[in-house]
């Protein structure tokens, strides 16, 4: 680039003077006959262009020809340098909504036209309180959140796998509220768990699919945590949803859903005051659809198919 341009500079058609350029459109008939219409660098160029149609091909060999090329190339070299500068400009910065797509690439800034390709590649460009979307169907990765955000897939599958052991999607995020939206979180038998909660304030997860982990959603928080679980499927797992926070620190919403073939438990809750909330749900296909320890609370309010299990701490029938 900077060839470039001290080659178009040198041929006249453009020049530089204190950093700014612009056309050169006076020609050396009208310089020669009115040289005052330029600076004396300015004049320099022009008479290099006159000296190109009398056959030389430069300025004569004087000192003050010398000193002339050398100002020309100097204000070149600087201006072009300070061009360069100016349209690098800082490093992208965290955006508000970043995008992620299945042909995307973490090195993109995420944005709509350059998505990058995992949860965890855009996590980092956005912004605390912001928005990961997906532009397409893809398998996206594991993450773990450490801010307030939210990562929505509308319509379409936002796949996160995690197996060997390992969690889904991991909250780490003190004083954060999170909302985690139409994701598709398997764990393949292998999992270890779909959704960990070890900190935050409000965490929601709404039209999930939550499979074949050891534990489906787990919530153990040693502050106050509030987790609400809406119009999603958490099956297949060996426990559905776990709450065993700090005693009265964990508690959990859980409305129009299905908890189906968990295997030993659809909820489990245990500890003083720590409670959950039940609303319209089927509970099936588990052990104990309710499992009720060490002072833990299950509410349940209007319909709930719970056929095993210990019974809801209370229930209150909606008129």
């Amino acid at each position: 680039m900077v060839t470039a341009f001290i080659a178009h500079f040198l041929a006249g058609s453009i020049r530089c003077e204190g950093g700014c350029l612009e056309p050169q459109n006076i020609s050396p008939a009208k310089m020669q006959a009115r040289p005052h219409y330029i600076r004396p660098l300015d004049r320099a160029i022009v008479i290099s262009k006159a000296n190109k149609k009398t056959g030389a091909d430069r300025i004569p060999e004087t000192s003050e020809g010398k000193m002339s090329i050398k100002k020309i190339l100097a204000s070149a070299v600087a201006a072009c340098l300070l061009q360069l500068f100016a349209l690098a400009g800082p490093a992208h910065a965290q955006a508000t909504r970043t995008w992620v797509s299945g042909v995307g690439d973490d090195v993109n800034p995420c944005s709509r036209t350059a998505p990058c390709k995992t949860f965890a590649g855009a996590i980092s460009k956005t912004a605390t309180g912001g928005e990961i979307n997906t532009l397409d169907p893809g398998a996206f990765g594991a993450v773990t959140i450490t801010k307030s955000i939210t990562i929505r897939s509308d319509h379409m599958q936002a796949g996160v796998l995690a197996t060997l052991g390992s969690n889904g999607i991991n909250i780490n995020a003190p004083s954060a509220k999170v909302i985690l939206d139409g994701l598709d979180i398997e764990g393949a038998s292998t999992g270890g768990t779909g959704i960990r909660v070890l900190s935050a304030l409000d965490v929601i997860v709404k039209n999930c699919d939550i499979r074949n982990f050891t534990t489906g959603i787990s919530v153990n928080t040693t502050a106050q945590a509030r987790v609400t679980v809406d119009r999603s499927m958490i099956g297949g797992n060996v426990d559905g949803i776990t709450i065993t926070s700090t005693p009265g620190f964990g508690h959990v919403k859980l409305f129009n859903s299905l908890l189906i073939n968990n295997t030993s438990s659809g909820v489990s809750v245990s500890g003083a005051n720590n409670d959950v909330f039940i609303h319209n749900n089927q509970i099936l296909g588990s052990t104990k659809s309710l499992n009720i320890t060490s002072g833990g609370l299950v509410r349940s309010f209007g319909t709930n198919i719970i056929p095993t299990g210990d019974a809801p701490t209370s229930t209150t029938p909606l008129l």
